[in-house]
């Protein structure tokens, strides 16, 4: 597994990398969407998803996208999953996948939360090695 750092402030080169990593097809947003979007994500606080929810009316964007943005910028929010969303089912813990669906994100960053509240992680640092994406990655594995 490769670990990406993104430093510097610049927020749009942040989210251009990410996209890049990612496989998106790069945005093209006004300066005016480039102020929302900035303020949208120095705002924000983990684990509030709620202030990202305007940033689904852009075209092209959807929560798979913010999380992504989200994840490289912060090192903390996870990357929105649909393999990982089908294991919490099948755990028994009910996670919808709607990339369009900001309660369903929230709901999704409060499972990963939940189950490292429970996981055996004291070797585990959060900075440089964030536990929600390797949380993420395990469940989309985990057989």
């Amino acid at each position: 597994m490769t670990l990406f750092a993104i430093s510097g402030d610049d927020v749009m080169d942040h989210l251009s990398r990410a996209d890049m990593w990612a496989g998106y097809t790069p945005l093209i947003l006004t300066e005016d969407v480039v102020m929302e979007v900035s303020m949208a994500l120095q705002t924000v606080k983990y684990p509030d998803v709620g202030l990202l929810e305007h940033l689904l009316t852009l075209d092209g964007v959807d929560l798979k996208r913010i999380s992504t943005w989200m994840h490289f910028s912060t090192n903390v929010y996870p990357i929105y999953s649909q393999q990982a969303c089908q294991t919490l089912d099948e755990m028994g813990l009910t996670t919808p996948f709607k990339p369009d669906d900001i309660a369903s994100y929230g709901l999704y960053v409060a499972r990963l939360e939940g189950i490292k509240l429970h996981a055996p992680a004291a070797g585990m640092p959060e900075i440089g090695l964030p536990r929600a994406r390797i949380l993420q990655l395990g469940l989309e594995r985990f057989k």
